[in-house]
């Protein structure tokens, strides 16, 4: 079930993967914002599927090493109940409880790797989310002309208000000296 659900989520993101290819390429139908929607959707909704697959497989990892431990130790329960403790058991003990450990260590090193995933997919998130802003601002130079613009009279603006700060820090200061001698 695991496999066949691991395979299902590869073929869906192969199918956003392609949508996203054919709504990124420039042709001659400019993009839709509702197709731009329904291909974040889609991505959304792969996300939440790899996630909770992702979670739900280590929770029955979880489970199952839980059960393996509470079956060792009741096995080392009564194997001590028995009297039966002689040093190879007690050496058979010992290597099904590093297993368990080494078990324990995979599992931590697969969600290292998942969060490596994780993280480079939010990575690529952001570089397309870059990349579509200049495209939108090289499609529309207009926009980009009036905001460069606007920076200009904010930057001119802001050098005049203070400009005009100084001059009346100054004015203050050589009032306040004027009038104390």
């Amino acid at each position: 079930m695991e496999l066949e659900l691991e395979e299902l989520i590869k073929k869906l993101t192969s199918v956003v993967n392609s949508m996203a290819e054919v709504v990124d390429k420039p042709s001659a139908t400019p993009t839709n914002p509702s197709m731009m929607h329904m291909l974040q959707r889609h991505r959304d909704i792969l996300y939440d599927y790899s996630k909770e697959f992702k979670k739900t497989k280590a929770n029955i990892q979880a489970a199952k090493n839980h059960s393996d431990l509470l079956s060792s130790v009741r096995e080392d329960i009564s194997s001590f109940k028995s009297g039966i403790s002689s040093e190879t058991d007690y050496f058979l003990g010992e290597r099904g409880r590093i297993e368990s450990s080494h078990r324990m260590t995979d599992m931590i090193i697969e969600q290292a790797y998942e969060t490596r995933e994780e993280i480079g997919r939010q990575r690529n998130i952001l570089l397309n989310m870059n990349s579509r802003m200049n495209r939108l601002t090289n499609m529309f130079p207009a926009i980009n002309s009036l905001i460069g613009k606007i920076n200009l009279r904010k930057r001119r603006d802001t050098i005049i208000l203070a400009f005009i700060i100084s001059f009346c820090i100054i004015l203050i200061f050589l009032y306040m000296r004027h009038t104390s001698s």
